[in-house]
This record gives structure tokens, sequence and C-alpha cells, in this order.
């Protein structure tokens, strides 16, 4: 957008702002005080100014200075959604990945995560706007994935809830309550629950279908992770971090769908969701002793991208080890669960079970963890 045209659409917009002169803007860059006395009261006119200068400082490659400009459009326009999502976005992307190490990059991570948590769960507790933004950047930064950043994320952000939830991450108690009612009982530590909520949250208030839909299909994402990979094993002492499956929230996700399904019924997209995620499901329900279909859960499986026999055998040992340090952390049940998952994967790429099994137990002996734990582990009989 041209430097006029931002100016025009502002001056456009001016008149449905109440005037509130703010001395953020004198701490600004050189010409934002210059702008704000000029525009008087008219703060929006001011968060458009330094929304074009953030965008000017990304082209140029210099985004360091995006936490303080977030700041100052917050504080002159703290009701613009769209500039905090943009704004959240760099911090938690742009100069996050520019840095190369997650270290470096997760305090970057956690001021986008601030910025959207602000305004999501402000005053008056109805952007959904906002909310909906923040189960996006949950979901793609803390969320887990592929890359050793993910995982470093993923860890970082549960790190901060070990203890309970974080000052600066409100949540409402009584929106925690009705959605667990709706799904079960969450893993708070992980970033699906969060993400979850805010996208639930934002499905409640957001008037745009078509927008409703967007935060539904968020709370689906945010819960069929959750019941994959949303529940966190953790011990003190222990060098390790598991995730493990949620098979009680799979009654939960169905639920999610119906009530998403009512609330925008012509959506094709939903509807084909869903049935993907029935195949999806299985492996999962029958592990969990929820479905007696095993032959079906092979098959689903074998119908997936893992239907490769190497990449099968390797997820059955990914789960069988993931299930041996819930042993060794004395968490029984997700390790049974795993441990099922694991079975079935390696049936259905006619695996060795002997040898997924004496793979997985050589791995857990390099994890570095005490000889009790690691003793408890080697004990186990399935």
């Amino acid at each position: 957008m041209s430097r006029w045209a931002l100016i025009i659409a502002a001056l456009l917009g001016a008149w449905l702002l109440r005037p509130a002169p703010s001395p953020v803007a004198a701490q600004g860059p050189a010409g934002v005080s210059m702008v704000a006395t000029a525009l008087g009261g008219f703060n929006g006119l001011a968060a458009g100014y330094l929304w074009l200068y953030a965008t000017n400082q990304r082209a140029a490659g210099r985004p360091f200075d995006q936490l303080r400009l977030a700041r100052w459009i917050s504080a002159l326009q703290p009701r613009l959604g769209s500039l905090h999502d943009f704004q959240a976005t760099i911090l938690a992307y742009d100069v996050a990945d520019s840095l190369g190490d997650p270290a470096a990059g997760w305090p970057w991570v956690r001021a986008g995560i601030d910025l959207l948590w602000t305004e999501a769960s402000g005053p008056r507790h109805d952007d959904p706007r906002a909310a909906t933004a923040l189960a996006a950047l949950l979901l793609g930064r803390v969320c887990g994935g592929s890359s050793g950043a993910d995982t470093y994320y993923q860890q970082a952000y549960s790190s901060l809830w070990l203890d309970g939830t974080p000052a600066a991450w409100p949540l409402e108690p009584a929106v925690v309550a009705a959605l667990e009612a709706e799904v079960g009982a969450l893993d708070w530590r992980a970033g699906q629950s969060a993400a979850l909520y805010w996208a639930w949250r934002a499905a409640q208030l957001e008037p745009d279908p078509r927008l409703r839909r967007q935060a539904w299909a968020f709370a689906i994402s945010a819960l069929r992770s959750a019941a994959y990979d949303g529940q966190i094993v953790v011990s003190k002492g222990e060098p390790v971090f598991i995730t493990a499956p949620q098979a009680h929230l799979l009654a939960g996700l169905e639920r999610i769908y119906d009530r998403a399904l009512a609330d925008v019924p012509d959506d094709p997209g939903l509807r084909l969701n869903r049935e993907g995620w029935a195949d999806e499901a299985q492996p999962l329900a029958v592990a969990a002793g929820l479905s007696p279909d095993r032959a079906g859960a092979i098959a689903a499986l074998l119908a997936e991208d893992l239907q490769e026999p190497a990449l099968l055998a390797r997820m059955a040992v990914d789960r069988e080890l993931r299930a041996l340090l819930c042993l060794a952390l004395g968490a029984d049940e997700p390790a049974r669960v795993l441990h099922g998952v694991a079975r079935i994967a390696a049936d259905a790429g006619d695996a060795n079970w002997a040898n997924i099994e004496a793979v997985a137990r050589e791995l857990l002996k390099a994890q570095g963890l005490s000889a009790a734990a690691e003793g408890r582990a080697l004990a186990a009989s399935w």
C-alpha cells in the first residue's frame, strides 16, 4: 500500500476514533512525535504512520525495532487488531528466524505471543480477530514440528507453565471450565491447549461467518494436535521432555466438529476434514482401547504418506522410544497408548517387532536418564 493510500484510508476512518492524546508517540522514531502532534488526538493516524514505518523497516531488512514499534502501535490504537497481528508475526517469525539460534529467537517469539495475548485478553475480552491470530501463532510456533527450533519453542513455552498459569498470560476460569466441559481435560502446559482456548473463544465471538469458520478450523487443528501429542511428560532431574497422546480428547473432537458444522453447515472443507480425521484417529483409538478395529487402524496407516515400510518402522521406533521414556518417568497410561501405536505401525510396515524394540531400547540408553529411571523403563513388560 502506498503512503498516500494509507493516509487517505486513515483519514476516512479517523472520525470514528475517539480523540485520546497519547504521550507514547513522543517516544517513537524521528517524525512520529511531529505526526502525532499534527493529527491532534487521532491516534489511529499515528498508528497508521507507525505501521507504514514498520513495513518499510521490514522491507529494508531491519526488523529489530519491531518490539518497540509494536508497543507504540498498541498504546496508540489498542483495538486495531490487524496491526497487532502484523507486528506479532514479524516478531515471532522474521526476527526470531533471522537470529539462527532458537535460544536467541525465543524471546522474540514470546514477545509476539505477549502482544496478541494482551490484545485478546484485554479489558473487554471481545476481540475475536486477535484471538484467532493468537491461535494461529501458537499453532505455527510452539506446537511442535520437524525443526530444532520448533522443538525448542515447544519446550520453552511449556516450561513457563510447569508451575501454573504465567501471570502475563491469563485465562478466564469460566472459559476454561466451559471448554473442558465440551472437549475433556486439557494439559495447559502444551501450546495446543492455549491455541484451542483462543480459537474456541474467537468462534463464540466472531460475527462474520467466514472468519468464524477460520476460528473453528484452528480449534479443530489444535484439538487434533492435542489428541496426538498434547500431553507433556517431564520430570525434574531427568533430561527428557516427551509429548504424548490424549486419546480421551477424541470424543471431544467429535463434539467440536458437530458444533462447527452446525455453525457453518455449508462448508465442504470441514466435512472433508472430518472424514480424513476419522481415518487418522483409528490407530490412536485402537491403541487406547476405544475401538476394536485393528485392521482398520493398519489400513489407515497404509493409506497415509507413511505407507513406505521404512517410514512405518521409523514411526514404530519413535513411539516405542517415547513409550519407554514415559515409563521411565512414571507416566504409565501414555506409555501404554504409545506402545500400542508402535505395535500397529510395525504391523502395518510388516516390521520385525524384536528389531523395533531393540533399536528403541538402545536409543533409550543414549538419553542420559538416571539409573533408576532407565532401569524402570528397561524392566517393562507389556
